[in-house]
């Protein structure tokens, strides 16, 4: 079976719009990950660092106020973008209807990168 990229959340996490009907479906900040699971190139790598680490770079309040260091360096300078891990938290939050968000949110709905300031828009009328 072909991959079908349109599927994975880090494909949108390179700018391209993900579609309202995804949207919806969105369970995590940066994806599922399965696909890192699979490499062949990856299984030397192990996975040391204790998970209260992680949780905390990944925590949602702290990107979506812009404190990125920490899920920077967890998930490179890629992947690690503000507006990046902004987009996908917010779609996260938007997707879940995470109300204590809201206020975080609605700060990013005029934001000038144009797909985060959508994101932030459909996110508040969900959480409505």
């Amino acid at each position: 079976m072909p991959f079908d990229r349109q599927k994975c959340i880090r494909y949108y996490l390179s700018g391209n719009d993900m579609p309202e009907r995804r949207r919806t479906h969105v369970q995590r900040i940066l994806g599922c990950d399965i696909c890192q699971d699979c490499c062949p190139h990856n299984t030397q790598a192990g996975w040391d660092e204790p998970f209260a680490k992680h949780a905390a770079a990944m925590n949602i309040g702290r990107i979506l106020s812009g404190d990125i260091v920490d899920a920077r360096e967890l998930v490179g300078a890629n992947y690690g973008r503000k507006k990046r891990l902004a987009c996908h938290a917010t779609l996260l939050v938007g997707a879940q209807r995470i109300t204590k968000y809201k206020p975080l949110v609605e700060n990013l709905v005029d934001d000038e990168f144009e797909l985060l300031a959508e994101y932030a828009r459909w996110a508040v009328q969900r959480m409505q």
